[in-house]
């Protein structure tokens, strides 16, 4: 476990229901020195998660900051992700031609025609065109966060999504208890 609250208590939970527990770098002992060093190992452990973490956080942002877009989820959807071994040392993203025109009709359509998100999906679907997961069908959402995507505007984001503490709502939803 990569957290100690949560390996003091599975631990505790197994034994009491009479499963053996075995780790593989060291039996576990009964004496109280080894429950010490099982405790300082799950602190330890916890600990080397976070700093990897952060490690981890500080290296993408570092990354992202000098331009590298090896560190962005995957390519939009029209280019194709080329690696540093294919790419010659950086890695960079390559526009895919055949999915390229698409997206051009899919901004014309909504853009300059000013149609419909389902009217751009009912002209995908009629003219073939797989999604980018390869269904027949689009969905209005997969439309909606092409349509927004920034980097189709040649600005690439990272870290643009923060998570936050859950918060309760100001009232319940509409037809809900509160």
């Amino acid at each position: 476990a990569r957290s100690y609250a949560h390996q003091a208590v599975l631990v505790e939970e197994f034994v009491h229901a009479g499963a053996e527990v075995v780790f593989l770098n060291r039996p576990l002992g009964e004496t109280p020195e080894d429950t010490l060093l099982l405790q300082l190992q799950g602190m330890f452990a916890e600990y080397e998660r976070a700093r990897i973490v952060e490690r981890s956080r500080r290296g993408k942002r570092y990354l992202a900051q000098a331009g590298a877009v090896s560190v962005l989820g995957r390519a939009p959807y029209g280019y194709r992700y080329v690696g540093r071994a294919a790419g010659g040392g950086t890695a960079h993203f390559e526009v895919a031609e055949d999915k390229a025109t698409v997206v051009r009709r899919i901004f014309a359509w909504a853009g300059e025609e000013r149609v419909s998100l389902t009217t751009v999906c009912q002209r995908l679907f009629e003219a073939g065109v797989p999604s980018p997961t390869g269904n027949a069908r689009w969905n209005r959402s997969t439309v909606w966060v092409l349509l927004s995507n920034p980097a189709y505007a040649g600005r690439a984001l990272f870290g643009k999504v923060t998570s936050r503490p859950w918060r309760p709502t100001l009232r319940p939803a509409r037809g809900r208890a509160p």
